[in-house]
């Protein structure tokens, strides 16, 4: 799904940040908030930052490029138009999966790792729902 529905979504927290400060700080404040769903509209920097667990993982999506500086830790799924890296990724990791269009690894430390038990944390933690009218009656 295509970052513009995912986001009309219930449950899925919509952000715009200014700077990799704001970001992190903004990104931080709805996880603790409960929110495991967040789409980000622009470009997302990030620097030290660790959000979701492998018990409790994050969907982010980033409609716009994700720069990952140093001390990133993402865990759950993450999909962005672009990934970018430099030399200050140093000691990053995303834990999960993610999918972007374009990938710019540019030196730096960062770790991708793919693990499936969080991917099938996120399908037991996430979802929409919504009753459809007449579909449900009580008797």
């Amino acid at each position: 799904m295509p970052p513009a529905p995912y986001g009309r979504l219930p449950g899925v927290r919509r952000l715009a940040c200014l700077d990799a400060a704001d970001c992190a700080a903004k990104l931080q404040h709805e996880y603790d908030g409960g929110h495991r769903q967040l789409l980000v509209s622009g470009d997302l920097p990030l620097t030290n930052l660790t959000l979701g667990s492998p018990a409790d993982p994050v969907v982010l999506i980033v409609n716009g490029r994700l720069t990952v500086g140093d001390e990133v830790r993402l865990h759950g799924f993450v999909f962005g138009q672009e990934l970018r890296t430099g030399a200050s990724a140093a000691n990053s990791q995303l834990r999960g999966a993610a999918a972007f269009g374009a990938v710019a690894l540019t030196g730096g430390g960062l770790s991708l790792v793919y693990e499936p038990d969080s991917l099938s944390r996120l399908n037991l933690l996430t979802g929409s729902w919504v009753r459809v009218p007449g579909s449900w009656r009580a008797s």
